[in-house]
């Protein structure tokens, strides 16, 4: 009866978004990283035989120190300014793999779409299998930006899965229950252009599978950029928005474990208050290990900022690990 509730709490408040008029984000600092080279996309096949693209910047193995998975925000892909945070990492000894959900970018599948939230949370499995096969022991971890994480707090959520050492959270979607949206009155600018409601209460209502594929969400990109770059997904379906949505982010985080996680979320983002969103991470569970605002960044240019947060993250885990009792 909770989740019920909540859900529909979660509609109501989504249908009194006012409409975007102006840019939800600046572009400028994200379209100025660009890795030094160009990586060739490369792909792996999910158990239902979708490709799935990946971008690999493996360190030199004598110096490798820890290996890392990321994940892009709603409607992106593994696009150059990730590519370059892989670059950064790959230099000091961590490597990352940069992949593309599926229905996003390069990875195959009707876009913005999924066959089912498990489908997801399996690829992401999957990506777990195939990068540990290459690394074998060493740590692995996560990193998410946006409706990125969102999905991999959804996952983790699910899974409890204790193949990863931890969580990397970058401007962190934690879903309209969380309080931390900037969605409210005023304002204008929201990354969300649309939403169907009625898509979302007749999945609520009927046990119908088509109506976990239709369009439900509308993403406000630029239209010049769609036209100029057609990777970018402007819709995502109920299924997709629900694998990338924390619906009670609460109780997720009440019940998250041991499992370390980091928030970092820009002082200047455009789609979330950053004290909200360090307040609650702060609040609902005896982790993070770190969650904490960074002067002047904002949604895509804290991406500028990210090699040196994963770093950090990742170096300080090594430290409390090798302090002794």
């Amino acid at each position: 009866m909770k989740v019920i509730i909540q859900f529909f709490m979660t509609i109501f408040f989504l249908s009194n978004i006012a409409l975007p008029t102006g840019s939800p984000f600046s572009y400028e600092i994200y379209n100025s990283l660009v890795p030094t080279t160009k990586q060739d996309v490369h792909f792996i096949t999910a158990h239902d035989r979708i490709k799935l693209a990946y971008y690999a910047f493996p360190a030199e193995q004598s110096q490798e120190r820890a290996v890392v998975i990321m994940y892009h925000g709603g409607g992106a892909y593994s696009t150059p300014a990730y590519q370059w945070i892989a670059e950064k990492l790959q230099q000091q000894g961590v490597s990352t793999y940069c992949f593309d959900v599926r229905g996003h970018g390069n990875s195959e599948g009707p876009r913005g779409d999924s066959p089912s939230v498990d489908t997801l949370f399996d690829d992401v499995k999957l990506t777990i299998e195939w990068v540990k096969a290459q690394h074998h022991d060493a740590p692995l971890y996560f990193v998410g930006h946006s409706s990125g994480a969102g999905l991999l707090i959804n996952y983790h959520n699910a899974y409890k899965d204790l193949r990863v050492e931890g969580y990397i959270f970058l401007a962190p979607f934690l879903g309209p229950n969380a309080g931390s949206g900037r969605y409210e009155g005023a304002h204008q600018n929201s990354f969300v252009k649309n939403i169907r409601v009625w898509v979302f209460i007749l999945n609520a209502l009927l046990p119908v599978e088509w109506f976990h594929h239709v369009n439900a969400v509308y993403f406000n990109y630029p239209d010049d950029m769609i036209k100029a770059n057609p990777l970018y997904v402007s819709q995502y379906t109920y299924v997709m928005s629900t694998a990338t949505t924390p619906y009670a982010i609460n109780d997720i985080l009440t019940s998250w474990g041991n499992m370390p996680f980091w928030v970092f979320v820009g002082e200047n983002d455009e789609q979330f208050y950053a004290d909200r969103v360090v307040a609650l991470c702060q609040a609902a569970t005896q982790q993070p290990t770190d969650a904490r605002i960074i002067p002047d960044a904002q949604h895509l240019s804290i991406l500028k900022n990210a090699p040196d947060l994963i770093l950090e993250s990742i170096h300080k885990q090594f430290a409390e690990k090798s302090q002794p009792g």
